[in-house]
């Protein structure tokens, strides 16, 4: 395995940086959060799914960063050096973590790019506070779960068993980053990656706190929750206040095409768009396509 990735990108170039924050509103208890900032313009705020880190949008720093600021936090301290505040992680609770963000970064109104299961906090972030949002761009946002994943969060639900999965995890890291790789594409595998992807499972408490997530984010509660403030929010008469882009894979077994199609009518004036090439990871399969979905909503 090559120590550089065979693909070449400025994610390792940029300085990290660090903010204090508190982890809860209104709460004492404060986090640090990493980020990497690139580029001037308009502001652009990515945010990783639970299963990977900023790195998943390594590929959209080239041929975005020339346009427009880009910041890239870790929404998941990936060194494992502090542990992560016990709080909620469904989508309403991170929907105000999102908005606390873009105050701690000072950003102002930023176009969101979330994938997976932080796309759906994106989503309700934009409809409780449209007018300090300018866009949102959502990748692969599963609205429901294959049956698989619905008993793993079952099983995860009880302390023991997610304690003994998170210990798996904990004596394996480089193990469960080979395993979030799986979907995208071999060739990249690099040694700089697998220490990248393993760091938030290097450690006991960061690796039982994301069994904790996991725990969440899997069960069906979940996605029952998000609807309902969904439900609240939009209908036909009142359409999704900001533009709005739903990004699906066509090949995407995990998150099909036509989970992005129920989604692209609960949310009226949203915009579906499927990648035909892609199964999933379009910001890594393609990412010069990806980057023009973005500057177009962007434009919009």
């Amino acid at each position: 395995m090559p120590e550089l990735p065979k693909g070449k990108h400025p994610f390792f170039l940029l300085p990290e940086r660090s903010v204090t924050m508190n982890a809860v509103t209104g709460s004492n208890s404060q986090i640090v959060l990493r980020y990497r900032e690139v580029g001037s313009g308009n502001p652009i705020l990515f945010l990783h799914d639970f299963s990977n880190s900023a790195y998943t949008f390594r590929h959209l720093i080239h041929p975005l960063s020339s346009r427009y600021r880009l910041f890239l936090p870790e929404l998941l301290d990936p060194t494992g050096s502090q542990t992560l505040p016990d709080m909620n992680y469904r989508p309403e609770r991170l929907a105000e973590f999102v908005l606390q963000i873009c105050q701690a970064l000072e950003i102002s109104r930023p176009l969101l790019v979330a994938q997976r299961e932080v796309g759906l906090a994106a989503i309700l972030t934009a409809l409780f506070s449209p007018e300090k949002i300018r866009a949102v761009v959502a990748m692969s946002v599963p609205i429901t779960l294959s049956r698989g994943s619905r008993l793993k969060g079952f099983f995860l639900r009880p302390k023991l068993i997610s304690q003994l999965w998170a210990k798996q995890r904990f004596k394996r890291p480089q193990m469960a980053a080979m395993a979030f790789l799986q979907y995208e594409d071999p060739q990249c595998y690099c040694r700089q990656e697998i220490r990248q992807l393993s760091y938030p499972w290097s450690n006991w408490p960061s690796a039982k706190a994301r069994a904790q997530i996991f725990s969440q984010s899997l069960h069906p509660g979940y996605r029952e929750e998000f609807f309902q403030k969904i439900m609240e929010q939009v209908s036909p008469n009142r359409p999704f206040p900001i533009p709005l882009k739903l990004v699906y894979g066509k090949s995407d077994r995990r998150t099909p095409a036509e989970q992005g199609e129920n989604l692209n009518r609960l949310l009226p004036g949203s915009e579906l768009v499927v990648a035909e090439h892609c199964a999933g990871s379009m910001h890594v399969e393609d990412p010069e396509w990806t980057a023009k979905i973005i500057t177009t909503t962007m434009k919009d």
